[in-house]
């Protein structure tokens, strides 16, 4: 699903799924750099006129982009994860 209007494509959603995850990880899973997360981060930020990320979340579940859901099942997995890799950092 496109939302042509406000400029979000399926890839722009999946990065707002992942918000809730620290930024190295949202790195390595879309295979871009700290500097062009921040990048496509504040373009979608100007895209649904908020001005952090907290807003765009929340604009972005606002607006019926993402759901809670995604999110929480996205934490988990991390939590999952992290419990069997040892990570806890």
């Amino acid at each position: 699903m496109v939302h042509r209007k406000r400029g979000i494509n399926k890839r722009d959603l999946e990065l707002i799924r992942w918000l809730c995850s620290p930024d190295k990880v949202i790195c390595q899973a879309f295979g871009i750099t700290e500097t062009a997360l921040q990048s496509r981060v504040h373009r979608l930020m100007e895209r649904l006129e908020v001005g952090n990320r907290t807003s765009l979340v929340i604009e972005a579940m606002r607006r019926d982009l993402v759901t809670l859901d995604e999110f929480m099942v996205r934490k988990y997995e991390q939590e999952k994860e992290r419990d069997r890799d040892g990570d806890y950092t």
